[in-house]
């Protein structure tokens, strides 16, 4: 759960603090103990980075039992609204590729410039008008699915939710999620399997296999995975850094937990998917 508020001792007396708008500096600065703003509830909050934006803003949040047994903001006494959407059902090749391409911008860009693209985008939707044609005018709408990746486009089933892990662990297994960081090391095991892993230290537990699923459902652009290793070697001999995002479903190979790209552009090194890598790698 997420704080919007709590609460902080000044000069003997608790105070309110507003701390859905704070940012990383002012989180640094607090001087003293954050506690829940429940009545009678001092279980301590600690700051958190938001995987949203690639850990650049906090949010804060608490650990359940040290709640106050009848506070209203332990888990089993909040009454949240919840909305019901899946993270199972059916995934398209689209839907991974445009989430790819979302979240490397979204923890790349620069948060004043995300802000000025949301804002343009805000005032594009609400300059736009129903352009979408219906079936005989019945109001009937055809939606093209495209190339399923994982699941089943049958009657009742639904397109899966995408989502972005700050970390990784065993809960996720089956599921598809989107990961980001630095490389620090890839790799390719005897079977021509690309493997790559991150620098970051929450990410430690797991690798991404670019292997044998991606390759039946890519087999033209397979060939070409040599050049992320060129890509990334010629980088590091430079001393820089290169930065990966990646989006498959979680595995479990041999107690190894594993993010098993999917989809042809399941992920992007610096922006460039495998196709741009390998332009790159014949122009030079």
């Amino acid at each position: 759960m997420k704080y919007k508020t709590g609460k902080i001792l000044v000069d003997g007396e608790w105070k309110e603090i507003d701390l859905e708008n704070i940012s990383l500096k002012q989180a640094m600065n607090i001087s003293g103990i954050v506690c829940c703003p429940g009545k009678e509830c001092y279980a301590k909050l600690y700051s958190v980075h938001s995987a949203k934006n690639g850990g650049r803003t906090v949010h804060f949040k608490a650990t359940n039992n040290s709640h106050k047994d009848e506070c209203p903001y332990r888990i089993e006494n909040y009454k949240a609204h919840m909305v019901n959407v899946s993270e199972n059902g059916y995934f398209t090749e689209k839907q991974v590729n445009d989430f790819v391409r979302t979240l490397y911008k979204d923890v790349t860009m620069p948060l004043n410039e995300k802000r000025q693209l949301i804002e343009e985008r805000k005032k594009k939707r609400m300059g736009k008008t129903d352009k979408r044609s219906t079936d005989s005018g019945k109001g009937k709408k055809i939606s093209y699915v495209g190339k399923i990746i994982q699941g089943e486009n049958i009657e009742g089933a639904v397109k899966g939710r995408m989502s972005r892990r700050y970390m990784v662990d065993t809960s996720d297994l089956g599921k598809q999620i989107g990961v980001y960081g630095n490389l620090q090391n890839a790799y390719m095991d005897q079977y021509g399997q690309l493997y790559m892993e991150f620098e970051e230290e929450r990410y430690n537990n797991i690798k991404v296999l670019v292997g044998a699923v991606y390759e039946n459902n890519n087999q033209a652009i397979y060939q070409y995975l040599s050049v992320v290793l060129k890509y990334f070697s010629k980088k590091r001999s430079k001393g820089y850094k290169s930065f990966l995002v990646a989006a498959g479903m979680v595995n479990q190979y041999n107690g190894q937990l594993i993010i098993e790209v999917q989809a042809r552009n399941g992920f992007v090194i610096d922006g460039k998917n495998i196709s741009k890598l390998n332009l790159d790698n014949i122009v030079a």
